[in-house]
């Protein structure tokens, strides 16, 4: 559940930034995993883009960590997150 999480918040993260910069986050991210694992990676994360882009695009809200308990039978989760300065 944690690694979900963890690779939800990077898709989220990286949706926010300009598409120019997408590629070479992602390649950073990448790096941290096993070589087998990248292709799986991209295609996940990138879903995951392409749906915060079409159902939470007005969200701008960077994700800076988050919590996670487990209550047995359910989850609570809690995202901590900071507000963006407003663009003038």
């Amino acid at each position: 559940m944690r690694k979900l999480l963890t690779t939800a918040l990077v898709a989220w993260n990286t949706a926010l930034l300009p598409v120019v910069e997408r590629a070479g986050h992602l390649a950073k991210m990448a790096e941290t995993l096993p070589p087998e694992t990248h292709q799986d990676f991209y295609a996940i994360v990138g879903e995951m883009i392409e749906r915060k882009e079409q159902h939470f695009a007005a969200y701008d809200r960077t994700l800076v960590d988050f919590e996670l308990v487990d209550r047995g039978n359910d989850y609570h989760i809690s995202v901590m997150s900071f507000v963006p300065e407003p663009k003038d």
